[in-house]
């Protein structure tokens, strides 16, 4: 059964950038060939919404292709989504040369196509960073919906926050966006995101006093490492040892001692175990 993320992701990924690319495919028709007939108005607007659509299928294509064959993982933040886009300007390439049988043409031909494809990609990319497409998909992809707190609760007891000192200030952050902690010869590293970057701040802490204030918020997994369960991406099961992965990132993954794992698998249920 397919679940309300699968549509959210839909409608980001592939309904709203196929709107997009229509409605400048139609007014490019419209406003390159204005002077023309009615009947040669319409079939020029046809064409370039035509050409548009399969320009979306494309580039669909290439979100398909990365993930599915080639192995890419989607990223936060637009860098995370740069190698899909540029496949798909790749296969817009290509595809507005076969159209125009430009494929074997001078090399001065094929320059000025690339340059005219690059300018209505940029401003494709333009409109679906105007529409918050990326961040909507970051939003789906890379967060996890927190706790609700109870209706007796104010708002400040309801947020919880750390503060530390960077560049002669004070910064309060949300706890919640506190991706892990881990601690390195007595000093504890703070791994947290800042909108859609993941930043990092020190402290000389134990970790024990870090697990007992943020006990809400984080889990200990091993004896170094707390993390906080709304930023785990999967559990990995290899030589009879469990592995947590972290959102966003490829290889990073932290083990799992024997003593924390039934209270990791109690608390991630929805998270599958991956051999």
């Amino acid at each position: 059964m397919i679940n309300r993320k699968t549509y959210q992701l839909a409608y980001y990924l592939v309904a709203l950038p196929l709107l997009v690319r229509i409605i400048i495919g139609f007014n490019i028709g419209m406003l390159t060939h204005a002077n023309l007939s009615h009947l040669k108005l319409l079939e020029s607007v046809i064409d370039w919404t035509g050409s548009f659509l399969i320009i979306g299928f494309l580039h669909v294509g290439a979100w398909i292709l990365g993930t599915k064959v080639l192995g890419w993982k989607i990223k936060p933040g637009f860098r995370g989504k740069l190698k899909f886009i540029i496949l798909g300007f790749v296969f817009t390439y290509l595809f507005i040369l076969d159209k125009n049988s430009l494929t074997y043409a001078p090399s001065q031909f094929k320059i000025l196509i690339f340059v005219k494809v690059l300018a209505v990609s940029v401003a494709v990319q333009l409109a679906l960073y105007l529409l918050k497409v990326y961040d909507s998909i970051d939003n789906i992809l890379f967060s996890r919906t927190q706790p609700s707190p109870s209706s007796n609760q104010t708002r400040e007891e309801r947020q919880v926050f750390f503060e530390f000192s960077e560049s002669g200030k004070i910064k309060r952050v949300d706890v919640r966006l506190l991706m892990y902690v881990r601690v390195f010869d007595h000093v504890c590293v703070f791994y947290y995101l800042d909108g859609q970057q993941r930043k990092e701040w020190s402290e000389s802490v134990s970790l024990t006093s870090i697990e007992k204030k943020y006990s809400t918020h984080l889990l200990r997994i091993n004896r170094s490492t707390l993390v906080n369960p709304y930023y785990i991406d999967g559990i990995l099961k290899q030589n009879g040892r469990r592995f947590v992965r972290i959102k966003g990132s490829d290889n990073e993954r932290f083990s799992v001692s024997r003593t924390h794992q039934k209270k990791l698998e109690r608390l991630t249920p929805e998270i599958e175990l991956t051999v």
